[in-house]
């Protein structure tokens, strides 16, 4: 006695009866394993030639993702903009196609539109272009603590050649060491940092950056002293600045108190320097200027010598 469709019909054509091809080519879905990576499942592997070629799942151009209107993440910012720069076949699940990011994707519950087009089987069977909705990762956001004393440590990229003195690199290598630069211990590594310094050298990075320059970190950080240079002669700006900066110093776990004064050099016009007084979780007191000089267009923080006004 024969039984027509459990053979070679439709179900031993099926995945489920792993007939000839394991069934049909298709999407099953897609999420978030990471905070910069869509993972997309299909029932089988996908085309991937790496020539760029009509159907090459390789091709980032074949997809995209935009924030969805109203949603917000846990952090309390609107759906930050990620665009897809690379598609690989996973290393986790080879019938799945792991698409990167350029930056982390918004927390959930945050949530993107993730699309995709021309995407076909192996035998160059294309399926239907489909969307989905993708929720960000959930990340727990640890406030600081005043009272938690961590021990820090960085590479050391000295910002002033006060910091050189006091790591005493400037004695082991007087010629090679230049405020701004990367430098190797006697070992040939890259040589660390710790204690008061990193904490300067961190004030003096958020007063240059520009907000929102570097993607791994909150929007807000950054002052943007720089790009700020030829407004900061009008008083009313430099107390602006000056506010922020305040308020982007007190962010660094370590501070605990501090004020920022904005003072235009009654010597040298153009110099406008940000004289900053900070106080640590340890005791440590910081007592420090950061000059700029606002028609060339630049941070003298690196000059040690340079005198606060009176």
């Amino acid at each position: 006695m024969s039984f027509p469709g459990w053979g070679a019909g439709p179900w031993g054509a099926s995945p489920w009866g792993g007939g000839m091809g394991g069934g049909s080519f298709a999407v099953i879905g897609c999420f978030a394993p990471a905070e910069n990576i869509i993972r997309i499942l299909f029932t089988q592997v996908p085309y991937y030639s790496e020539i760029l070629d009509k159907y090459d799942a390789s091709d980032v151009s074949h997809y995209s993702i935009a924030p969805r209107p109203g949603t917000m993440g846990y952090d309390g910012y609107d759906v930050r903009v990620v665009i897809p720069v690379q598609a690989i076949i996973s290393l986790e699940v080879p019938n799945a196609i792991d698409v990167y990011l350029d930056r982390p994707m918004s927390p959930y519950p945050a949530q993107y539109t993730f699309s995709f087009t021309d995407i076909a089987s192996s035998g160059l069977s294309p399926i239907p272009d489909a969307s989905f909705v993708v929720a960000g990762v959930y990340r727990k956001l640890q406030p600081q603590h005043e009272d938690l004393v961590m021990p820090t440590s960085d590479l050391a990229n000295p910002q002033t050649l006060s910091s050189v003195q006091a790591s005493g690199l400037g004695t082991a290598f007087p010629s090679e060491v230049v405020p701004g630069v990367f430098v190797v211990d006697d070992s040939g590594d890259y040589a660390l940092e710790t204690g008061i310094q990193t904490v300067k050298k961190r004030i003096l990075r958020r007063g240059v950056t520009d907000k929102g320059a570097f993607a791994h970190l909150p929007r807000n950080y950054g002052v943007g002293l720089l790009s700020a240079c030829k407004k900061l002669g009008i008083p009313s700006v430099r107390q602006k600045y000056a506010a922020d900066y305040q308020s982007q110093i007190l962010q660094e776990p370590e501070v605990t108190a501090c004020t920022v004064t904005a003072l235009q050099d009654p010597s040298v016009p153009s110099l406008v320097h940000f004289v900053i007084l900070a106080k640590t979780n340890i005791g440590t007191t910081l007592s420090f200027d950061h000059p700029l000089d606002i028609v060339k267009g630049v941070s003298m923080a690196q000059l040690s010598s340079t005198p606060v006004p009176g």
